[in-house]
């Protein structure tokens, strides 16, 4: 297992712009199928099992439509849950004053730590 030494971060601002770009996006109608006029086999056929398969991938695409939105949404929240835990965590640790810890001896003159 490799280990990176750059932290993670997450642009929040960016994450739910995605998300929203991902919930506003839809798929194109599929076309009718044709129907044909003639009284061939061919036809017969085509008009009997085209209508099928149409809506069998209208269904899909609107299941897809739906999965993605809900993605969208999803993401948005996620962005939404980051932005409140950094503030909150911000909020907390303000409450702190950080200080360098008290030196055993004192710091050579010049170095600009006080104590």
């Amino acid at each position: 297992m490799t280990t990176s030494k750059n932290p993670v971060t997450v642009d929040a601002p960016v994450l739910a712009a995605a998300g929203d770009a991902l919930r506003g996006l839809s798929f194109p109608s599929p076309p009718k199928p044709p129907i044909g006029l003639e009284m061939d086999y061919a036809v017969i056929a085509a008009n009997e099992v085209l209508p099928h398969i149409y809506f069998a991938v209208k269904d899909v695409l609107n299941t897809a439509q739906s999965t993605l939105h809900q993605l969208g949404a999803n993401i948005v929240t996620a962005a939404n849950t980051y932005t409140n835990t950094d503030k909150t965590l911000g909020e907390q640790l303000s409450q702190y004053k950080f200080q360098p810890p008290a030196a055993a001896n004192p710091a050579p003159a010049g170095t600009g730590v006080e104590d």
